[in-house]
């Protein structure tokens, strides 16, 4: 027994040298899950006595209110609708078969009967007075719906009480009612628009979900026209179910649509009074069309005595709605043109054609004031008509190929052709070489098809990125399920490259797998949304890397010895660094941007082209999505291309 002790002691096998140099790794792993198991423990010790739920739900609201006024005071500047007052179209009670008898909705509530016409600043009187409170808006198309969502939402906040409802504007456009629930829906666009509602400590747990389960919201639901027919007949059953719980609403819709969807359905929304904006009349067109000009009673008489003259006409039905008004004033604002030219056209679509054909010339034209105070908003910059027109044509055409009318920065790279594949081939050529430095030449190149794989696989999971801001968060559900499948790679990985590579597999992949994009505290917009991606891709993969770089070098180094630590934790660190940076949203936009830009499809600097087509109210902003000011506007820029080659005709004047 002393003889075979002394032999262990004098020759010890190979076996337990390396039973002993896993062991010291199977300690240090050992010791950092207790160290974070002790960071948990502390973290919990320090967290805040627990608040009743009733308290956070009311703060919750109260946040949400000022966020939404917060954001629609904005945009209703942004888009003119307060400048000087907002162009008083009227409604009333719609002729069509949507709805129940009017005495059945419109009954008397108290002492006062609610009023069933009135003008866009008086809708809000006529919502509270319904005792449902739920309302439906239809009218044609450029009517000004959106319009009169966007004032009916700041309204219904300025005349808010204490713990009442907060008015939640939201567009329609990319539910699909036959897979999400309409209150999943609804939680899950306020987290996207109002981040701040994600902040556990302030507001609880899925605050969002209860606002929704608790109605503490009024949903303002704009645009059921702008879904595919199929879509809005199981939009308009899933907000029946709602409707039917005595929740108030608001909903808008072009009234031809609306009309087919109901008689589709057959179940029109019972407690919901609709109302139909009626088209502007010309006294209301002349009012408007030379106001705020520089000789504009003078420049527009032509057309002010052809309207009292023809007030039926071509030229009076073409600009019986308030989108087509303000594109005849845009067009014709330069003092180069001449409006007398709208007279001469015999068919109101041509009118229409025309005037959204000439309001990108005129938009774009030479006229950027200079900037005369410090306070004073930047200067617009100075993009040729011509090229902006074929900018914005190009990402028209590119939501229409993706049915979509939110224009976001992080879909660019879908505009890629086989983006999937120049992302992966890209990652591939970058990772390989990096690892045949130190692994050699063979495993170099499979490191390089592995990770140009993972890159592929990335890429397909774009959408996910929608609510831009984000910072660090490690959860222990995803930590563990990265660290088992960051294993069992590593265990195939190190039969080409040893156990290095399945160290590294385990802790690249446990670690950035951990990593989960989550809310900030602050009012989404695009570029907002794309500052804190890029800073996560600047900042994120490098702390990342330092990680992966120094456990994966200790635990290669007690292995293997300090030089081979070194270099695998350099090259792992690199590597997780970047394989992190590069998952990232704004490296897959910085492709999109270098493709698209080296074809002369877009700007280099897109988000900036992009904020100048927002000031300049090409666009519009809804949370961190840009949208074209009008479905009209970007359907034309979409669809001029091929009616150009067809030979279709853009309304030209009769002469």
């Amino acid at each position: 027994m002393a003889a075979t002790a002394l032999l262990l002691v004098q020759e010890p096998p190979a076996w337990l040298d390396t039973a002993d140099q896993l062991g010291s790794v199977a300690g240090a792993l050992l010791g950092a899950v207790s160290l974070a198991v002790a960071v948990a423990g502390l973290r919990a010790a320090r967290r805040p006595a627990p608040v009743d739920p009733a308290t956070l739900l009311e703060d919750a609201v109260d946040e949400l209110a000022r966020q939404v006024r917060r954001q629609w005071d904005h945009e209703a500047g942004v888009r003119g609708l307060l400048r000087p007052e907002p162009l008083r179209v009227r409604w009333s009670p719609t002729g069509r078969r949507v709805t129940t008898t009017p005495v059945e909705v419109l009954r008397p509530t108290g002492s006062e009967a609610a009023r069933s016409h009135g003008d866009v600043t008086e809708v809000g009187r006529l919502w509270r007075q319904l005792p449902a409170r739920q309302l439906v808006v239809i009218g044609a198309a450029g009517a000004g719906k959106t319009s009169l969502a966007v004032l009916l939402t700041l309204d219904l906040l300025e005349e808010r009480q204490e713990r009442q409802e907060v008015p939640v504007l939201l567009t329609l456009a990319g539910w699909d009612p036959r897979k999400e629930h309409v209150d999943t829906w609804l939680a899950r666009r306020l987290a996207e628009f109002y981040p701040a509602l994600a902040n556990r400590s302030r507001f609880g747990r899925d605050a969002t979900v209860r606002l929704v389960d608790r109605a503490r919201i009024v949903p303002v639901l704009d645009g059921l026209d702008e879904m595919p027919p199929p879509l809005r007949a199981a939009a308009v059953r899933a907000l029946t179910d709602v409707a039917g719980r005595d929740r108030p609403l608001v909903l808008t819709c072009r009234a031809e649509e609306y009309q087919k969807t109901i008689a589709a359905t057959g179940t029109p929304l019972a407690q919901a009074a609709v109302v139909e904006i009626e088209p502007l009349t010309g006294q209301q067109a002349r009012e408007y069309l030379p106001a705020g000009q520089a000789n504009g009673a003078q420049r527009w008489a032509p057309v002010i005595d052809h309207l009292e003259a023809h007030p039926h006409g071509p030229l009076a039905q073409a600009l019986s709605t308030p989108l087509m008004v303000y594109l005849a004033r845009t067009a014709y604002t330069p003092t180069d043109t001449d409006p007398a030219a709208l007279t001469r056209f015999t068919d109101p679509t041509a009118v229409e054609e025309h005037l959204l054909q000439e309001y990108l010339p005129a938009i774009y034209g030479p006229r950027t004031p200079a900037r005369g105070h410090p306070d004073d908003p930047p200067p617009l910059h100075h993009y040729p008509p011509d090229k902006a027109h074929q900018w914005l044509a190009f990402l028209a055409r590119h939501l229409q190929q993706r049915n979509s009318r939110d224009l976001n920065w992080w879909h660019l790279i879908t505009a890629v052709p086989q983006h999937e594949l120049v992302f992966g081939l890209v990652f591939g050529l970058m990772f390989g070489p990096i690892f045949g430095l130190v692994a050699g030449l063979v495993d170099g190149v499979i490191f390089g098809l592995v990770s140009g794989l993972a890159a592929f696989l990335n890429a397909l999971d774009y959408q996910r990125m929608g609510r831009g801001l984000v910072r660090f968060r490690i959860r222990s559900r995803i930590l563990a399920v990265g660290l088992v499948v960051g294993l069992v790679g590593g265990l195939a990985f190190s039969l080409m490259g040893g156990l290095m590579g399945g160290l590294m597999g385990a802790l690249m992949g446990g670690t950035v797998a951990g990593f989960e994009s989550v809310d900030g505290n602050e009012l989404l917009d695009p570029q907002l949304a794309f500052r804190r991606d890029r800073a996560l891709f600047l900042t994120g993969g490098p702390v990342v890397g330092l990680v992966v770089g120094l456990l994966l070098g200790l635990s290669v180094g007690i292995v293997f010895g300090p030089v081979f630590g070194l270099m695998a934790g350099l090259m792992a660190g690199l590597v997780a660094g970047l394989l992190l940076g590069f998952g990232r949203a704004w490296f897959q936009f910085g492709m999109a941007r270098i493709w698209l830009a080296a074809g002369g499809r877009l700007p280099w600097r897109v988000m900036r082209f992009l904020d100048d087509a927002y000031r300049r109210g090409v666009l519009r902003q809804v949370g961190a999505t840009y949208q074209f000011r009008h479905a009209r506007l970007q359907d034309h820029l979409a669809n001029a291309d091929r009616a150009r080659r067809l030979g279709v005709a853009g309304g030209s004047p009769v002469e």
